[in-house]
């Protein structure tokens, strides 16, 4: 396979659900595109944070699923105040260190 590609979103805690990355869930149309372009899209339903969403990952576990991605698609607006926020655990991870971030 190609590159592999993260897709994750940070969900800030809420009333509806604890914080948390949610990161892709295949099937979908991002893990066909991916599949299409040659590409490997990391895709998990596991996380230690249950909602009623799905299971997310706390950093830790993000961190370990994400560390080897060549590119990171954030979808949302905020990179930024994220990157500020965890950007000692987000440096970790290739796609960071790299400015492979979508």
């Amino acid at each position: 396979k190609g590159r592999k590609i993260v897709w994750a979103y940070w969900s800030h805690p809420s009333e509806w659900a604890p914080g948390g990355w949610d990161v892709a869930k295949c099937p979908n149309y991002y893990c066909e595109y991916a599949e299409h372009c040659g590409a490997e899209m990391l895709f998990s339903s596991e996380g230690s944070i249950s909602t009623a969403f799905g299971n997310f990952m706390n950093d830790t576990e993000f961190e370990n699923f994400a560390m080897d991605s060549d590119v990171m698609i954030y979808p949302s607006t905020g990179f930024i105040d994220i990157y500020n926020e965890k950007q000692a655990m987000l440096d970790n991870i290739k796609a960071v260190q790299n400015k492979q971030c979508l």
